[in-house]
């Protein structure tokens, strides 16, 4: 569309104005604003004869010189009374070149499209459009008004004409007209353009009850008498004209501060019902193109009828665009239901992790309407009608080597040749007939979520529990709000998981019961003996789906061990930190045994003072030590960074505890914190993070940098 290039042409002449001060030259088509500007800029020019027809020769004012300031290549005049203008068009001046090199600043003329323009509905919106769009960051406008005398009309439409842009463009110009200077073009040097207008008030508008009651229409008239009183209208003499006293005037107005609060919108009726009745030919194409189920016809009618919705303020308008936009959203939900029914019919006899379930039609049939209710669910529109916002204009659909990359992860073509003794014939054989445990190098901004969670959608509609796991907290959260839109829709929801690699520790620790549950009650009940937890059988396949596996295999993870802990509270043990922090002088176990709430908690915890002597073993060396340097404050609690996220649930041993207890002392810690906060450590056990994988059925990985990797870890 030619009003959305014209725009944004207009927004990048905005960004030539960002933050100035402005002079916006208004007029019709053909009253000789570029001319204005042109002259204005000190541009030596000339009248030369021009060709109008076959038979007749007009008079046209030109340029005989190279332009001196940037900007000025475009702004170009027409001897045929047509706008040249296409959208705003800044030029720059230097005030010391015009009044003299003691004058310090610039001034900055903006030519502007010709109201009204002749070429038609289309390019008057865009005009009219692109000039709002380029003001709205600009400082301050100032308003130079262009009437010329071919224009003017036999009893003065013209000035009408022009008092009534001003109304419609100028919100309460009434009060703004200081911020206005008029300016005069070939009119002959002899007419007394003050008595024109006053004629024009006296017997035509005073005359006219209709007229003579349109107060904010008298008051610009008004305006425009009282300024060219005393011969003191500026006439615009391109060629023996003296620039300097208009610019001195536009130096000295006022502009309208906050313009794109004040500067509006404004057409002809014409182009008005031209567009309506363009904007609802669009809404039928909208209808019949989803009847035809053509989705790049429909997304083309919709945003045009969406950006005529976005230009312009008219109740046909938004009408037009809510009847669209209902019948593209109700189309997106029946085929979302579609495809929806259709994926639960392909997977319905599926419930055996095995090759030979993956290797037929129906895994790539599954992926193509996964991915159809994907696109679906992130199509702009359809996110617009559930109150979501999004800026795209495009459809999101998946690059081939996604898709290539799941049917790898699924385990899709991969075969070795075989030869057949004897005759020596090759032939492709498959490697298993029981799917392989994958690892596929994806680089980084290619879309590995997309390839997770799409897999993971997959595996779950086949009857699995699927954990998609990560290093990074902040992205392992980000991917699951990404697709649990799609997950929701597909009803797989539950069976998905996301979260780091620690978190999936604690899942499959905590699975058949809570571990540090467990262990607090044994030892808060003071039993020697752990109760039995009641073992649940697992009806389905685990799949574990992890991102950056290179990370996963690095030394830290892969290598180290996961040491879940706890921390025993309650008023026994508080009683016995808050001794040990009074009196850090004792040094030895022997010295806290003194202590009356050592003794408290000997009494209470009798079966375990043994654990007790070790951690205050740890505590003792800690506090002799204890540096505050490794920690962060955040919303009442000691936070570490972990990765690429900041983590209030770390507890680096009894630094973390006397952290709490500095940090108190020091008035940035509650006591309620530090209560809720502080205790005795127990581990709970340490469990490699080398024996998570045994827990799953099946594992892919993903990273970017596969070949990094040793033979031993892939």
């Amino acid at each position: 569309m030619k009003v959305q290039q014209l725009v944004a042409k207009a927004k990048q002449a905005g960004e030539l104005i960002q933050g100035k001060d402005i002079v916006l030259l208004i007029g019709e088509t053909g009253t000789g604003k570029s001319t204005t500007v042109q002259f204005l800029a000190g541009c030596k020019m000339s009248v030369t004869k021009v060709r109008i027809n076959s038979e007749a020769y007009s008079d046209h004012i030109t340029t005989t010189e190279p332009f001196k300031y940037p900007g000025l290549e475009h702004v170009i005049s027409s001897p045929l009374c047509r706008s040249e203008t296409r959208y705003l068009t800044p030029v720059t001046i230097p005030l010391k070149d015009v009044l003299g090199a003691y004058e310090n600043g610039d001034i900055t003329l903006c030519d502007a499209p010709g109201i009204g323009d002749t070429a038609g509905p289309e390019v008057d919106l865009a005009n009219n459009v692109g000039v709002i769009e380029a003001l709205k960051g600009c400082k301050s406008v100032k308003i130079l008004v262009i009437s010329s005398y071919t224009t003017l009309g036999g009893r003065g439409e013209g000035i009408q004409r022009l008092a009534h842009i001003l109304i419609n463009m100028i919100h309460g110009v009434e009060e703004r007209l200081e911020s206005i200077v008029y300016a005069f073009t070939r009119y002959p040097p002899n007419e007394n353009i003050n008595a024109l207008l006053l004629n024009i008030k006296l017997n035509k508008v005073d005359q006219d009850r209709y007229l003579s009651r349109d107060n904010v229409f008298v008051a610009v008239l008004k305006d425009m008498i009282q300024k060219t009183e005393n011969d003191k209208a500026y006439k615009i003499d391109p060629i023996h004209g003296d620039r300097k006293p208009l610019i001195r005037e536009l130096q000295r107005l006022c502009g309208i501060q906050y313009p794109q609060q004040v500067i509006r919108f404004s057409m002809s009726g014409e182009t008005r019902e031209a567009i309506i009745n363009q904007i609802q030919r669009d809404k039928l194409n909208v209808i019949c193109s989803l009847k035809h189920k053509d989705s790049d016809l429909v997304l083309y009618y919709l945003n045009n009828v969406k950006i005529f919705n976005e230009l312009i303020e008219h109740n046909a308008v938004q009408e037009a665009y809510e009847v669209s936009k209902k019948s593209v959203n109700e189309s997106f939900v029946k085929h979302c239901a579609d495809e929806t029914d259709k994926i639960k019919r392909l997977v319905a006899s599926n419930v055996e992790l095995k090759q030979k379930d993956l290797e037929e039609d129906a895994i790539p049939k599954l992926l193509a309407h996964i991915f159809t209710v994907w696109t679906i669910i992130n199509n702009d529109e359809y996110n617009e009608l559930r109150g979501l916002e999004s800026s795209n204009d495009y459809l999101l659909m998946p690059h081939v080597g996604q898709v290539i990359a799941i049917f790898r992860i699924l385990g899709i073509g991969y075969q070795e040749d075989k030869k057949l003794p004897i005759i020596n014939i090759t032939y492709k054989k498959k490697i298993s007939d029981d799917l392989v445990n994958n690892l596929v190098e994806i680089g980084t901004g290619e879309g590995k979520s997309v390839v997770i969670a799409i897999t993971a959608c997959i595996f779950a509609l086949i009857g699995a529990d699927v954990v998609c796991s990560c290093y990074s907290e902040v992205l392992s959260e980000r991917d699951m709000n990404d697709f649990v839109p799609v997950f929701r829709a597909l009803g797989i929801e539950e069976r998905i998981k996301y979260g780091t690699f620690n978190k999936l520790c604690e899942q499959l620790l905590n699975e058949q019961c809570n571990l540090r549950e467990k262990v607090r009650d044994m030892i808060l009940d003071n039993k020697s003996v752990l109760d039995i937890a009641q073992k649940e059988k697992i009806v389905r396949h685990k799949v574990l789906l992890i991102d950056e596996v290179d990370v996963f295999l690095s030394e830290k993870f892969y290598g180290g061990m996961y040491t879940p802990s706890l921390i025993l509270k309650d008023p026994y043990i508080k009683e016995l930190l808050d001794s040990l922090w009074k009196n850090r002088d004792i040094r030895s176990l022997n010295g806290v045994k003194a202590l009356p709430a050592y003794e408290a908690c000997a009494s209470r915890y009798s079966n375990w003072i043994s654990l007790f002597d070790e951690a205050i073993k740890d505590m003792l060396a800690t506090l002799r030590s204890f540096k505050p340097s490794t920690y962060m404050r955040k919303n009442d609690r000691i936070v570490y960074v972990e990765g690429e996220s900041v983590t209030d649930n770390v507890i680096l041993g009894y630094d973390t505890i006397w952290a709490y207890y500095h940090e108190n002392k020091n008035g940035n810690i509650s006591s309620s914190s530090l209560e809720d906060n502080v205790g005795i450590i127990v581990n709970c056990g340490t469990f490699s993070y080398a024996e998570m994988p045994y827990e799953f059925s099946y594992i892919a990985g993903v990273s970017g940098t596969l070949k990094t990797l040793a033979e031993s870890e892939k």
